[in-house]
C-alpha cells in the first residue's frame, strides 16, 4: 500500500455519493475509485415507488447520468462490476477480472429484497432503477397488480398505481396498513383512502403460493381464497447486504 493508493468505494447509490462529495470536501487530490453492479447513475430511490405519479419515466428519475455523477466528485467509475473477492491483508480488491489496491475501502453495498418463497420465482421486487425499468415496461393500461406487503413501500406503490388506474390488491399479516409506523387509526384512515382509489386490502392474510394462471397468476391465500393478478409485486421488505 503506498500514498498513491485510492479510496474504493463498493456502491454507487445514495451513500456511496453521498461519502464521495464529503470526501472531496477535505481531500481534492487523494484518488477516488467507485465499483458498482449498476450503471453508476444517480437517481433518488423513494422516488421509484411515485414515479407514476410525477408523470416519470425511468429515464427521467436519473438526477446525473453515470459520467457527470463521477466527474463531479472526481471518481473513477467502475459500472456493471461484482466484486470477485477482497483480501484485508493485502489492500486489494477483485472485480471483473482485475485487482486494485486500496488505502481504505468503503462498503455501502445497501440493501436486498426478501424474497419469499411462497411468492414463486416471478415476483418483482423494485429496489433499483434497472428494477423500475423492467416493471414500467411490463405495465399495460388497467393492470391488475398484486402487491405483498403493505408497509411503506407497498403502500407507496398502491397509491401510485391506483391513482395511474390500475388495479391494485395488497396483501399483509398485519391488521392495518403501516402497522410498524402509525397507530391503528391513522392506519385505517389510510387504508380507506386507498380503498376509495380502488384498492383492495386482504389484511391479516398471508399467501400460501402463488402459481401461473394463463399469462397472469393465481395467489392463493391462507383462507383459501384466490387473488388474480397480471403481475406479482414483493415489498416484504429489505435485508443488509453483508456478503462482501
Amino acid at each position: 500500500m503506498s500514498a498513491a493508493d485510492p479510496i474504493v468505494i463498493v456502491g454507487s447509490g445514495h451513500a456511496g455519493y453521498t461519502l464521495a462529495r464529503e470526501l472531496r470536501k477535505l481531500d481534492e487530490a487523494t484518488p477516488v475509485h467507485i465499483v458498482t453492479r449498476d450503471d453508476g447513475s444517480a437517481y433518488y430511490k423513494p422516488n421509484l415507488s411515485k414515479a407514476l405519479a410525477m408523470g416519470k419515466a425511468p429515464g427521467e428519475l436519473v438526477q446525473q447520468p453515470a459520467e457527470q455523477a463521477a466527474e463531479a466528485v472526481k471518481a473513477t467509475l467502475h459500472p456493471h462490476s461484482t466484486v470477485e473477492s477482497i483480501d484485508p491483508e493485502a489492500h486489494e480488491i477483485r472485480f471483473g477480472g482485475q485487482t486494485l489496491r486500496y488505502a481504505s475501502l468503503v462498503l455501502a453495498t445497501g440493501a436486498a429484497p426478501i424474497r419469499l418463497q411462497a411468492l414463486g420465482p416471478d415476483a418483482t421486487s423494485v429496489n433499483s432503477l434497472d428494477d423500475y425499468r423492467i416493471f414500467h415496461d411490463r405495465l399495460g393500461e388497467n393492470t391488475e397488480i398484486l402487491i405483498a406487503g403493505a408497509g411503506l413501500i407497498g403502500c407507496e406503490f398502491a397509491n401510485d398505481l391506483a391513482a395511474a388506474r390500475h388495479r391494485v390488491s395488497v396483501i399483509d399479516l398485519a391488521d392495518w396498513p403501516l402497522p410498524a409506523l402509525v397507530p391503528e387509526a391513522v392506519g385505517r384512515a389510510l387504508q380507506q383512502g386507498l380503498g376509495n382509489l380502488g384498492v383492495d386490502w386482504h389484511l391479516g392474510r398471508s399467501v400460501r403460493s402463488v402459481n401461473r394462471d394463463g399469462a397472469g397468476f393465481a395467489a392463493t391465500l391462507d383462507d383459501g381464497r384466490t387473488v388474480s393478478a397480471e403481475l406479482v409485486v414483493s415489498a416484504v421488505g429489505l435485508r443488509p447486504n453483508t456478503a462482501l
